[in-house]
């Protein structure tokens, strides 16, 4: 289907349903398609940047390549959304700016993803896969994240503050500046990622693996190392005030 072909199907109240259609490519910049039904649609390198897609279900649809550059997906429905690169030379989705406030993204694979500056508050990204996605300065506050692979991630900059990572697979991520204050990230791996300068006042870090980990300068003010393990860890000026280190490992200073 061509843009104007799209654009005549939804307007004056007509059908928002495209499920199943394959609109490989196609340049829908800035048009309205809230509540729009794409499951399983094929948005492979089409163009959604500044689209209103908020509510709209995007199940299982495949977004390789796609750019929704200041997309509006607030309460959209992505959950197995593929958006992975498929093949060499072939572009990762870009969601740059993007708003996915409370967006369903459970299981998306997202890995290699350009989400800078994305708003994911409160979003649902259990078990999605982010490898290697660009999240430099992202808002993920409260966002579900437990047992999602982040790993060799870019986090820079990233608010987490209240997200739930229990179980994430953080391994190499670049953390440098991120704040993950009263954050869950019981058993989280963080084997060495760089967390220079973030904030983890009052995450709850039981069990995690920080082996390797750069903590220099990183804050843990009030916050939970039950059985944590430092082994090899650099922490040079890391704050540890009020923090409750019953049982960490390895964790000297």
């Amino acid at each position: 289907m061509t843009r104007e072909e799209i654009v005549a199907r939804i307007t004056d109240g007509g059908s928002r349903d495209l499920s199943g259609v394959d609109l490989h490519s196609v340049d829908l910049r800035g048009v309205d398609l809230r509540g729009a039904n794409f499951a399983r649609a094929n948005l492979q390198g089409a163009n959604l940047a500044e689209v209103d897609l908020t509510g709209a279900v995007l199940v299982d649809a495949n977004l390789c390549g796609a750019t929704l550059s200041d997309a509006n997906l607030s309460s959209a429905d992505l959950g197995n959304a593929n958006c992975l690169r498929t093949g060499a030379g072939e572009s990762p989705v870009i969601l740059v700016r993007a708003d996915l406030t409370g967006a369903n993204l459970l299981g998306c694979n997202l890995a290699n993803a350009d989400l800078t500056e994305a708003n994911l508050t409160g979003a649902m990204l259990r078990e999605a896969n982010l490898a290697s996605a660009r999240l430099t300065g992202a808002t993920l506050d409260r966002a579900v994240l437990d047992g999602t692979n982040l790993r060799h991630a870019r986090l820079e900059g990233t608010s987490l503050r209240g997200a739930d990572l229990a179980t994430a697979d953080l391994t190499r991520a670049i953390c440098r500046g991120a704040d993950f204050s009263g954050a869950m990230l019981h058993r989280a791996n963080l084997e060495q990622s760089d967390l220079t300068a973030a904030s983890l006042d009052g995450a709850d870090l039981s069990e995690a693996d920080l082996e390797c980990a750069d903590l220099r300068r990183a804050s843990f003010r009030n916050a939970i190392l039950f059985r944590a393990d430092f082994d090899g860890a650099r922490i040079e000026g890391a704050l540890f005030q009020e923090a409750n280190r019953t049982g960490a490992c390895n964790l000297k200073g």
